[in-house]
């Protein structure tokens, strides 16, 4: 009786950690970039995507792949907003955010993770002496900001742009792998910064 009663709460504890478990690996690890940078989870033989894990900048387009022969797809985005996807498997971004591009076939369902980045401004005039933040949209961590000319215009490693003397400068930024650039234009006289 006794090791019966001891019993009880480790199969409550285990019973627990098992749900939890679940629970995180359903809904949790599917959205990190781990879950679609490797391949453990799904093996690549039979019917694969050729892309799992994508950054996109506003305005561009790709066409995602599925490695199948003779099946029919049905291709659908989890948020036409930020990533919008056509018939034929044309993904276009819109705005900044992250949506998943499902694949149905075969009645199975594939998914690529598609996060979609922006920059706040992509050209700015501004007087010598006025600065400006730029900021990668679409992104939290792990931006990079760098000036061809900082003798121009100087940046921080946090975005923020400074007028130096009067030029022409190109403030390149660079997230999850991808680069967006900003043209500085910088005069001695005071003018309104492009909102």
């Amino acid at each position: 009786m006794k090791s019966s009663r001891n019993l009880g709460p480790l199969i409550m504890q285990l019973l627990v950690v098992f749900i939890i478990f679940a629970i995180f690996y359903k809904f949790i690890i599917p959205r990190t970039s781990i879950f679609y940078s490797h391949v453990f989870y799904e093996p690549r033989i039979g019917v694969y995507l050729t892309e799992r894990d994508v950054v996109m900048v506003s305005g561009e387009s790709f066409r995602l792949g599925v490695r199948t022969v003779n099946k029919r797809l049905t291709f659908s985005s989890t948020d036409f907003k930020v990533a919008f996807v056509n018939k034929l498997g044309k993904v276009t971004a819109y705005q900044p955010g992250l949506a998943f591009i499902e694949v149905k076939v075969d009645g199975k369902v594939l998914r690529c993770r598609v996060r979609v980045i922006s920059l706040n401004h992509t050209s700015l005039n501004l007087a010598v002496g006025e600065s400006k933040r730029l900021n990668i949209k679409g992104v939290l961590l792990w931006e990079s900001y760098k000036s061809s000319d900082p003798s121009v215009a100087e940046v921080s490693f946090l975005g923020k742009v400074v007028a130096k003397s009067p030029g022409t400068a190109v403030i390149t930024a660079k997230a999850r792998g991808r680069s967006i650039e900003c043209k500085v234009t910088v005069t001695g006289k005071a003018e309104e910064a492009e909102k």
